[in-house]
């Protein structure tokens, strides 16, 4: 995950009803803000790093290294925390461009971080019209999210109405693409594991198939997908990739919808978007068209809220389609 975007995620806040004067922040509450940060760093200490190359172990030879080695130096360097004022921008259902202004490191792939020493984790506390935006930018090179597979029927849904949305052709094939947490399923890897543990699933049929064989069917192949996760395979992939090694770019990833679970990414912050009645919100990085982010729905027990990048015209169409709005259900944000 070198070779990718950042991880960036956001919470949406009430603004507080006490501020600083002209609808400000207290600088009080910004500095709390700050402090909170420094303290899960604290605790969190990698993220406090650098990302550091060095040799591979038998490449002190004359001439130039014929492997390196990136990793994370615990050096305490710290983390960027950004305080910015926003006062035109308001909370809507379709997120604007001016979100992914919000979020740290944005166009930073996790390489450039090694050649230019920069953080691996970087926040900016945003003040809106009628919000506080926070948001979390984190070098996907050091870290990934905990991916959790709950109700396929949800995603089911999502494939057919993409394939709706995006006027497919009957016998156009189409692409459902996941990805496979590792914890818990490789031996050896806890489900804790903060680093990127993950693999890909992948489900096709032609779209025509999609939409007449019925809901179940579609949630079926999906089904089928995660659960042809095989450990063997995963591990000879990873000893084989030092002789073969590979990156991957957000390009790879292109299907006609690819979920990723962030659920994982947010744990910290769950219970205050519970408490406050909060969205979340993701920056520009590794986005793609037919992207989407699942997170923990607002009420938890279970439910999901919904991240969903397409192209104008498609998303139109998607919001319009009935069967699919009387799966999920809008909300304002």
């Amino acid at each position: 995950m070198i070779t990718v975007d950042h991880i960036q995620k956001g919470v949406l806040l009430p603004k507080p009803p006490t501020t600083g004067g002209q609808g400000r922040l207290h600088a009080a509450a910004v500095e709390h803000l700050a402090s909170s940060f420094a303290r899960a760093l604290g605790r969190f200490y990698p993220f406090a790093g650098r990302l550091a190359v060095t040799p591979g172990r038998n490449d002190y030879d004359e001439g130039s290294p014929k492997s390196l080695v990136v990793s994370l130096r615990c050096s305490g360097e710290g983390a960027e925390f950004v305080h910015a004022v926003a006062p035109g921008v308001t909370a809507a259902l379709c997120v604007p461009r001016v979100v992914w202004s919000f979020f740290q490191l944005n166009g930073v792939l996790g390489a450039d971080a090694i050649a230019d020493s920069r953080p691996v984790m970087a926040a900016q506390v945003t003040e809106l019209a009628d919000g506080v935006f926070v948001a979390l930018s984190l070098n996907h090179a050091v870290a990934d999210g905990t991916a959790f597979w709950r109700r396929f029927a949800l995603l089911a849904h999502l494939w057919r109405a993409a394939c709706r949305a995006r006027k497919l052709a009957p016998g156009q094939e189409t692409l459902y693409s996941l990805l496979v947490g590792c914890g818990a399923r490789v031996d050896g890897v806890p489900t804790a594991y903060a680093g990127n543990a993950v693999t890909h699933a992948a489900a096709q049929s032609p779209a025509g198939d999609i939409l007449d064989r019925g809901l179940g069917w579609a949630a079926w192949l999906l089904n089928r997908a995660v659960a042809s996760f095989d450990e063997r395979s995963a591990r000879d992939k990873l000893a084989s990739w030092p002789g073969e090694p590979s990156f991957p770019s957000i390009k790879a990833f292109s299907a006609t919808a690819h979920t990723s679970f962030a659920d994982g990414e947010l744990a910290a912050v769950r219970r205050v978007r519970e408490r406050l009645q909060v969205t979340v919100r993701s920056g520009a990085g590794n986005k793609l068209d037919g992207k989407v982010t699942v997170y923990e729905g607002r009420g938890g027990a279970g439910s999901m809220a919904l991240e969903v990048c397409l192209a104008p015209e498609a998303l139109a169409r998607l919001v319009a389609d009935e069967e699919f709005m009387g799966a999920v259900g809008a909300t304002d944000c």
